[in-house]
C-alpha cells in the first residue's frame, strides 16, 4: 500500500509509478515477470509508435514542403546566415596572428580590387 503525506501531494503519474511497483513487487515471480515484460513493452511503444521507414518519409515530405516554399531572397538570407556563424566559429578557433594574417590578406584583395575598379572607370 502506497503511504500517503497530506501535506505533499505527489504528481498523479509519479503515484501511479508507485502502486504499480508496490503491487508487482508483491505478486508471484512469474506474473511479476510478465506485468514488468508489459509495461516496458507498453513505454517503448509510446516511445516509437513510427516506423523508422515512415520517419524518414516524413522528415523527406516536410524538408521538400518547406524548400519548395522557399523564396530566392529567403534562400539568399539563409545562406548569409550561415556564413555568418560559420565566420563566428571560425574566428573564435583562430589565433591572434591567424587573425592579423587573414586580415592582411583580405585587406590586400580588397585594396588590389578597388585599384583595379577605379582603373577601369578612368579607362572609360
Amino acid at each position: 500500500m502506497v503511504k500517503s503525506n497530506l501535506t505533499t501531494v505527489a504528481p498523479l503519474k509519479t503515484l501511479k509509478a508507485e502502486i504499480l511497483k508496490s503491487s508487482v513487487s508483491r505478486t508471484p515471480s512469474k506474473r511479476r515477470d510478465r506485468i514488468n515484460q508489459t509495461l516496458e513493452f507498453t513505454q517503448a511503444k509510446k516511445k516509437t509508435s513510427m516506423t523508422e521507414e515512415d520517419t524518414d518519409k516524413l522528415k523527406s515530405y516536410l524538408t521538400s514542403e518547406m524548400v519548395s516554399s522557399i523564396t530566392l531572397a529567403e534562400a539568399i538570407n539563409i545562406m548569409h546566415n550561415l556564413a555568418v556563424q560559420e565566420v563566428e566559429r571560425n574566428i573564435e578557433e583562430m589565433s591572434d596572428e591567424e587573425k592579423d594574417s587573414a586580415l592582411e590578406e583580405l585587406q590586400s584583395k580588397v585594396d588590389k580590387a578597388s585599384a583595379e575598379n577605379r582603373e577601369g572607370k578612368t579607362e572609360e
